[in-house]
């Protein structure tokens, strides 16, 4: 039977034998041609499911904004057909950051404070944006297939992520992703590091979390549902 790719052309078994070289017991070893493979594996898992998808919809060309009137016109003359990309964008951004999060903490905890930690520590919203993001649209976009008080805009508002407009808040979705790939760049030079013995043992984790539900090892649990890699 074929491995499941932890990315392509990289299996699960695969990764077994190379986590062999990167903990001995406890102890992260310092083998940095084996830990430039495993970060590179990671590096293109991520990009393979999330980054690269992300970066196909913000390329699609979208018309400038055109509000519609306030008068009410059954019978409007509607525009050609273009996509509204913001949406996809953001439920592929919710299910990084909760993957992201998992790697940095080494933690499956997948809960409504590990997302509003990630989006406070890693991308510097407040508590309250970070708190109505969460609800509003990684629980929107899950829930009710809508985001709930948020919008979603291109290049508003100006030079910041996030704006609040009466009961609504603004987000600058092409700010949101650029400020997501810096940190996941920043993070894949971390894990490049020597030092980082506590931040690779939590990335050593995230990786086996995911070998181990290739294997079946991960037992189903109403807290902590299997949900197999797509190949």
């Amino acid at each position: 039977m074929a491995q499941v790719q932890i990315c392509r052309g990289f299996g699960h078994k695969d990764w077994q034998a190379l986590s062999q070289r990167l903990l001995a017991g406890d102890a992260v070893q310092q083998k940095e041609r084996d830990w430039h493979r495993a970060v590179e594996v990671f590096d293109r898992r991520m990009r393979e499911r999330f980054f690269t998808c992300i970066e196909a919809l913000e390329a699609v060309p979208i018309p400038e904004y055109a509000p519609v009137p306030d008068d009410p016109d059954p019978d409007r003359l509607l525009p050609g057909e273009n996509p509204a990309t913001g949406f996809a964008i953001m439920a592929l951004c919710c299910p990084l950051i909760e993957t992201l999060q998992t790697f940095r903490t080494g933690s499956f905890c997948g809960t409504r404070q590990a997302f509003i930690a990630f989006l406070k520590e890693c991308l510097a919203f407040t508590g309250p944006e970070a708190e109505r993001f969460e609800d509003g649209i990684r629980n929107g976009i899950l829930h009710n297939a809508k985001t709930r008080e948020w919008i979603i805009r291109r290049d508003v508002p100006k030079d910041r992520i996030v704006e609040r407009e009466r009961n609504l808040y603004v987000l600058n979705r092409t700010l949101f992703c650029k400020e997501l790939r810096d940190w996941f760049r920043s993070y894949i030079k971390q894990l490049a590091d020597p030092i980082k013995n506590d931040l690779r043992k939590n990335f050593i984790v995230g990786m086996q979390h995911i070998v181990d539900r290739c294997d079946g090892t991960v037992k189903q649990s109403p807290d902590r549902p299997i949900h197999l890699p797509i190949d």
